[in-house]
């Protein structure tokens, strides 16, 4: 039985920030029904597809009941509010200048219990409170573009989701909080969380770097140093440096160069004693990365990395996707009990939750994301609905559900 089994979720419809936090959520054991539109969620639209399903759908949607139901149906409001009545906790995204549907005193009417978690893209506060943003708007008004790219070059996007994806996280630790403080105080609240406030906690030594008042001498990839794009091996790009302070690596450094047979630069007293600074990431490493390089070059990074480790040193090489979820997942992916096979394929289809612990911590294998509505009915029944309420509910459904079950 995982921590939080018996735990009820209601996952409003919503957008990746709310799925990731349901998500973690059904890591954990919750009881987490997602609701959709009669159409079916706009999620289950996006690219690409496994096996005619969307893979985004399918990975961040696991574990998940889901239920189709017409919020704009003024006849459904009833029976949302049992949902509310029996739920210990919902997730909701707040569009920009919109009020909840539901204000804090009519939830506490309804169930004083609840804890409700409001997601949205700048909070409810302050003057950018009422501006639409997608994950694009909010890394700009982050400032989160400047972590990539050149100084002085124009700003370029993160890869990742890195909005949607950590402020579902934030999410997710909002309301375990509140559920740990109801143990206190027997009451629910709501936990708001924006995703540029996420942003801003997930750039915050890089901001306090960048605030001290001498010349900022870090970079766009790193929060301190300038951008480390590591070293051609002969079968792969790779990074290494020394560890320990400046005195401390002068004998890693003196090892180093003749293991890779640059030893002349050591005739230089200067550079044998300060030359481990050139190596890796800081201030100075891209002016020597030429020469570090071509020593490396011919070698492979597997290679390079065991005499760098030999001295003491640290380093990693470049994985690309294939390298750690191909056909067989990498040993460390595999190691670190978070990549989650699509049933039934064997290829990675999530990325679970990295915390790993007892048994009993959080569920095993998930189920597959269900299909939509598959779990209507029964979901309306847990809420005291009869036959005949259930049945006009379902029937004013436009699309009728696929595959629906009574099982989770």
């Amino acid at each position: 039985m995982a921590v939080l089994s018996g735990l009820k979720v209601v996952e409003m419809p919503g957008g990746i920030a709310s799925a990731v936090c349901g998500l973690h959520l059904v890591d954990a054991g919750a009881d987490v029904v997602r609701i959709e539109p009669p159409t079916g969620d706009n999620m289950r639209t996006y690219g690409p597809e496994v096996d005619g399903e969307s893979a985004v759908w399918r990975a961040l949607n696991m574990g998940k009941r889901s239920a189709t139901i017409d919020l704009d149906d003024a006849k459904v409001e009833a029976a949302v509010e049992r949902m509310f009545a029996g739920a210990d906790v919902v997730i909701q995204e707040v569009a920009a200048g919109v009020s909840p549907p539901w204000d804090r005193d009519r939830l506490d009417s309804i169930n004083p219990r609840l804890v409700r978690c409001l997601v949205s893209a700048y909070g409810s506060d302050g003057p950018d409170s009422g501006a639409p943003a997608t994950e694009l708007e909010v890394q700009g008004a982050a400032g989160m573009m400047w972590f990539l790219g050149r100084f002085g070059g124009p700003p370029v996007r993160m890869g990742a989701d890195v909005a949607y994806v950590n402020t579902g996280i934030h999410a997710a630790l909002a309301v375990m909080a509140a559920l740990l403080e109801r143990e206190e105080s027997g009451l629910g609240q709501d936990v708001e969380v924006s995703m540029a406030g996420s942003l801003l906690s997930l750039g915050s030594t890089w901001m306090v770097d960048v605030a001290n008042p001498d010349q900022y001498t870090g970079g766009a990839t790193a929060p301190y140093d300038p951008q480390a794009f590591g070293y051609r091996g002969k079968d792969r790009q790779l990074i290494f440096g020394l560890l320990g302070r400046r005195g401390d690596r002068v004998e890693p450094w003196t090892k180093l160069c003749h293991a890779l047979g640059i030893e002349a630069i050591l005739e230089d007293p200067w550079m044998a004693e300060h030359g481990s600074g050139f190596v890796g990431v800081g201030g100075s490493a891209d002016e020597l990365r030429p020469l570090v390089e071509f020593a490396v070059q011919e070698r492979k990074a597997e290679d390079v990395l065991e005499l760098v480790f030999e001295i003491g040193g640290y380093g990693a090489p470049f994985m690309s996707y294939e390298d750690l979820f191909g056909e067989t997942p990498h040993p460390q992916v595999a190691a670190s009990g978070n990549a989650e096979p699509l049933p039934g394929t064997g290829r990675i289809g999530s990325i679970r939750s990295p915390w790993i612990g007892p048994p009993d911590l959080r569920l095993g294998d998930l189920a597959p994301s269900a299909p939509a509505g598959a779990h209507t009915r029964a979901v309306l029944r847990e809420c005291g609905l009869g036959v005949d309420e259930i049945d006009e509910i379902v029937t004013g459904v436009q699309r009728p559900a696929t595959g629906e079950t009574d099982g989770r």
